[in-house]
C-alpha cells in the first residue's frame, strides 16, 4: 500500500500535473493544487502506517478523484486536444477511484487487484502510448 499510494501515486500525480497542461497547452499546476495533492498523499500514507485500512483506501480514492478533477479542468480549458491515448489515463484514474472506494467499504480482496493491476496498467498504457512513439 505504501508503495502504490505513496511512491507510485506521487510519480503519477507529478507526471500528470506536469504533462497534461503541456499537452493541452493550459496553465501549469498551481501551488495550492500541488499542495492539496501532497496533503491527500500524506493522509493516505499516515492512515496506512497507522493501520487504518478503510481511511487509507478512502484517501487513495481521493488521490484519484483529485487527479481526475485536475485533468478535467485542464481538458475543459484546452487549446490543443490531448493525444487520443490519454483516454486510458482517465480509465485508469476511474478504476483507481472505484477500487479505493470498493476496498474501503466492501471486500478489499475483490477490489485491490483492480487498483494494483487494472488502474496502473491503464495509466501506463495511456502515457506510454504517447511517449514511446515520440
Amino acid at each position: 500500500h505504501l508503495m502504490l499510494n505513496g511512491f507510485v501515486a506521487s510519480f503519477i500525480g507529478g507526471f500528470l500535473m506536469t504533462a497534461v497542461p503541456k499537452f493541452s497547452q493550459t496553465k501549469l499546476a498551481r501551488t495550492p493544487e500541488v499542495f492539496a495533492y501532497f496533503t491527500i498523499t500524506l493522509l493516505a500514507l499516515a492512515a496506512a502506517l497507522s493501520e487504518q485500512e478503510s481511511l487509507s483506501f478512502v484517501a487513495s480514492a481521493l488521490q484519484a478523484f483529485f487527479l481526475l478533477f485536475f485533468l478535467l479542468v485542464r481538458i475543459g480549458q484546452r487549446k490543443v486536444n490531448p493525444p487520443y491515448s490519454f483516454i486510458f489515463i482517465f480509465a485508469g484514474l476511474f478504476l483507481w477511484l472505484i477500487s479505493g472506494l470498493g476496498s474501503a467499504y466492501l471486500d478489499q480482496e475483490v477490489w485491490k487487484p483492480l487498483h494494483y493491476q487494472g488502474a496502473i496498467a491503464c495509466i501506463i498504457l495511456g502515457v506510454g502510448s504517447r511517449l514511446i512513439p515520440g
